[in-house]
């Protein structure tokens, strides 16, 4: 694996953000991959004038750039042979693993020192009664108004191990969006969604994962 290393010491995986195909669904074999429903918002444009996309070419300066979690941390390890038997995927957005554990994707906000909020795209944990009722009201008005409970299903850096499999309160924000984790009674998750995190520490891992932004 490709690893890099934040302030303080703090390892984290590039290879866990790459984006393997699954029996052949929507799964784009990159690094930064869009959703309908995702608004993973970075930092303000004018810290990146001229960023373009490596896998697409587009100039995203405008756009910001986002951190997406490819997978489960529990689905990331198997091999391409497990995932095609174990994994079934519903769309960009559903993973059943074994037919008996289910996955949606998620925005986890982070409050960053300047103010701006920072968004990881994230996979959480839910019962089979809750992804039945997410996934029939997905492209619906009830969405809007849905609230659950769910678990974090991967080691997000640069807090890593500390709030994997945490508990928490998910919940919409926004019909266009995926849900937002809102609150969590494990104090370490507890702490990531309340105190601010330092900006010059969330752009130190956006150029680890984009490369780093041209300088003005």
């Amino acid at each position: 694996m490709v690893g890099s290393r934040l302030a303080g010491g703090r390892q984290f995986q590039l290879d866990r953000f790459k984006v393997p195909r699954i029996s052949g669904e929507a799964f784009a074999d990159d690094l930064w991959v869009r959703n309908r429903h995702a608004a993973m918002l970075a930092l303000a444009p004018a810290t990146m004038p001229h960023m373009i996309c490596p896998c697409c070419g587009e100039d995203v300066s405008s756009v910001q750039r986002e951190i997406k979690l490819a997978l489960p941390d529990q689905v990331l390890p198997l091999s391409e042979e497990e995932r095609n038997s174990r994994i079934e995927a519903g769309g960009s957005s559903f993973l059943q693993m074994d037919g008996n554990r289910f996955f949606v994707r998620g925005l986890l906000p982070v409050r960053l020192s300047d103010g701006h909020e920072f968004r990881f795209g994230v996979w959480l944990e839910i019962p089979e009664p809750t992804a039945k009722l997410l996934k029939s009201n997905w492209d619906r008005p009830e969405y809007a108004g849905m609230r659950f409970e769910a678990v974090l299903a991967n080691a997000v850096p640069p807090w890593n191990e500390s709030i994997l499999g945490s508990q928490c309160i998910v919940h919409v924000r926004d019909r266009k969006q995926l849900p937002y984790v809102q609150s969590s009674d494990v104090p370490a998750l507890a702490a990531v969604l309340t105190t601010p995190w330092a900006r010059s520490e969330c752009e130190q891992l956006l150029d680890a994962v984009w490369g780093p932004a041209p300088k003005t």
